[in-house]
């Protein structure tokens, strides 16, 4: 972990995610806050940092299938590794706990210091709510979809 970290003593440590399991849940009975890192066990430069008020509820629903395949066609590129790797492919390091209202501040302190793979935005409280795509981004999506044509299902659904 200090290829992450440097000399920095994070609050734990979970190998992998999966297997670790019970211990994570045991660890975080009750409402605890704090800041998490996930990392791609087969290739640790590879991680994602996130947030959150409630840290078992939140592991809890990346250790359930129906919410995970759920998000199947997400953007999120955290959830599309997690569908890759597999719970038992990552493992996760709790960074810190932090009250409720210091959360978007040091999410936003952490990706900036370890500049996370699968972070789509800086973090902080909204997170990519009220992210807007540049022009080009833009012109490139229209593009992409300009001579798309919808399936017949698609056309009946519509």
């Amino acid at each position: 972990m200090n290829v992450f970290l440097g000399g920095f003593v994070p609050a734990k440590v979970y190998s992998n995610f999966y297997e670790d399991r019970a211990a994570i849940r045991k660890d975080h009975k009750g409402k605890i806050s704090g800041i998490y890192l996930f990392y791609n066990l087969q290739d640790i430069t590879k991680c994602y940092i996130g947030q959150s008020t409630n840290i078992k509820g939140r592991f809890d629903n990346y250790l359930n299938n129906a919410f995970v395949n759920g998000h199947k066609n997400s953007n999120s590129p955290f959830i599309k590794a997690l569908l890759k790797h597999g719970q038992d492919g990552l493992g996760v390091i709790l960074l810190e706990y932090v009250p409720v209202d210091k959360l978007g501040e040091r999410e936003i302190h952490w990706i900036s210091e370890l500049i996370p793979y699968y972070n789509a935005s800086s973090g902080g409280v909204t997170g990519s709510t009220g992210f807007v795509h540049t022009q080009e981004t833009k012109d490139n999506l229209r593009a992409i979809r300009l001579g798309a044509k919808h399936s017949e299902q698609s056309k009946a659904l519509i």
